[in-house]
């Protein structure tokens, strides 16, 4: 199928109409697209993929914003010299698509981001992640892992 969407809003709200009148094929296709806007906007596929309850994204989208977040420097933080909140991970971690997600959901990406503690960043939403998994298993090799 030669579905390409180049736009991720457009993407995840084209996927998620897909997911709700169960269209497997353009769920698949759509799926293996979320990947490849990580590198430039992983923290809007994060609270895309949340609000989607797809775990196996949002956590290929925090690990990357891990690897790139803003983090105030040890010597302002020593010297008690005020940081800005948007120096701050949270503050830097933050844009308008984080509305649509829990703070529970939040406060785990800025752990994550923070100290790198893996805990589950979003809670598991068993029956979603069964059904994508049955959907992508039945249109291609890829896999998400539990």
């Amino acid at each position: 199928m030669d579905l390409i969407i180049s736009d991720l809003t457009l993407l995840v709200d084209v996927l998620e109409a897909a997911m709700k009148y169960e269209m497997t094929l353009v769920i698949t296709t759509l799926y293996h697209q979320l990947p490849a806007f990580v590198q430039d906007q992983p923290l809007k596929l994060f609270a895309l993929a949340c609000c989607l309850h797809l775990e196996d994204i949002t956590l290929f989208a925090a690990q990357r914003w891990r690897h790139i977040a803003p983090r105030a420097s040890n010597e302002s933080v020593g010297k008690n010299k005020y940081v800005g909140w948007k120096q701050t991970i949270a503050g830097g971690s933050y844009i308008q698509e984080m509305d649509g997600i829990s703070a529970g959901a939040y406060y785990r990406l800025i752990r994550f981001v923070n100290i790198g503690e893996l805990t589950i960043l979003m809670p598991r939403n068993h029956l979603v992640l069964r059904y994508m998994t049955s959907i992508c298993q039945i249109h291609s090799n890829f896999q998400i892992t539990t």
